[in-house]
């Protein structure tokens, strides 16, 4: 029989047992650190600096009126100061160069690979409805 088996043996503890701690101490470790990384990534937004979310919002500015300028110009750019979890959000009204009218155009800013998407323009024939 091995020496170290013979010296941890305990006769009062069940094989499954010892198994499950020499797992457990095994296991552990990883577990916390995978634990510790999945909650700082959760909370970015309570670790962001005032100075962070300001370069945020510029940058989906600026990129949403870039995405916009074949669109429409005048451009202005409302920016959801935050966003959701995923996206920055910003807000598009510029002149629509075919109709020469103001119009309105949601853009969305991927903050993971810093692109945007643009809809198309809101106009009359968006869908709308009242709240009741």
């Amino acid at each position: 029989m091995n020496r170290s088996a013979a010296t941890h043996h305990d006769t009062n503890t069940p094989e499954s047992a010892r198994i499950d701690d020499r797992w457990l101490s095994r296991v552990a470790p990883g577990l916390l650190a995978v634990f510790s990384a999945l909650t700082l990534a959760s909370a970015p937004a309570l670790a962001s600096s005032d100075a962070a979310w300001e370069a945020f919002r510029a940058d989906v500015a600026d990129q949403c009126t870039q995405a916009a300028q074949n669109q429409l110009s005048d451009i202005r750019v409302r920016v959801d100061p935050f966003g959701s979890e995923q996206y920055g959000l910003a807000l598009i009204d510029g002149v629509a160069e075919q109709a020469e009218t103001r119009s309105q155009l949601i853009c969305v800013y991927d903050k993971q690979d810093q692109s945007v998407e643009i809809g198309t323009p809101l106009g009359d024939t968006a869908a709308e409805k009242s709240a009741p």
